[in-house]
């Protein structure tokens, strides 16, 4: 027959003071480096597939494929443009602000409350090109291009990474067959 026979009670064993401690300083210490590591890798794949605007300035062919759609759905550039050069400074959205030099014109955007804007010029409209400040690696480089057409002024913002701020004019001086001043 069958006997029953209880069990004994699980010995309890006390975690130690030194242990305790151990397991905290690892969970203050290694959450938030895993939080910091991941969303840099986020940030950076973001970049790369173009979900985010890029750090630097990039060459036409750089321009990820649903950003570029995104600047002709908004009126920026036109679908025959060919876009040498762009450069947003928005942290999430491309659209919040940008310049674009395409085979045609200078174009510089934002939109504000619920407004988007364009200021853009031909390069036979371009009447100067001063540099108002050379950038460094922290502050962009902020460059004024005067006009005779609509837009009085456009204000550029243009990234030194990669010296894309001076690849950009450089070929804006090309274009226009100016001389930028500089500060």
């Amino acid at each position: 027959m069958y006997e029953h026979h209880p069990m004994p009670a699980p010995e309890r064993r006390r975690m130690s003071t030194g242990a305790k401690v151990a397991i905290i300083l690892a969970i203050v210490i290694v959450t938030p480096i895993v939080l910091l590591v991941g969303a840099v890798v986020a940030i950076g794949v973001m970049s790369t597939n173009g979900t985010i605007p890029s750090a630097v300035v990039l060459s036409g062919v750089e321009v990820p494929a649903n950003q570029r759609r995104k600047l002709v759905e908004y009126g920026v550039v036109g679908e025959d443009e060919k876009i040498e050069f762009f450069y947003s400074d928005a942290f999430f959205y491309v659209m919040e602000n940008g310049q674009v030099l395409t085979d045609t014109r200078l174009v510089a955007y934002e939109s504000s409350d619920d407004e988007f804007f364009i200021y853009d010029a031909t390069f036979d409209e371009i009447t100067a090109i001063d540099v108002l400040s050379w950038g460094t690696f922290v502050d962009p480089t902020v460059v004024e291009v005067s006009t005779s057409g609509d837009e009085d002024v456009i204000y550029l913002s243009l990234s030194t990474g990669e010296q894309g701020d001076r690849k950009f004019l450089r070929l804006l001086e090309r274009r226009t067959n100016l001389k930028m001043t500089e500060p």
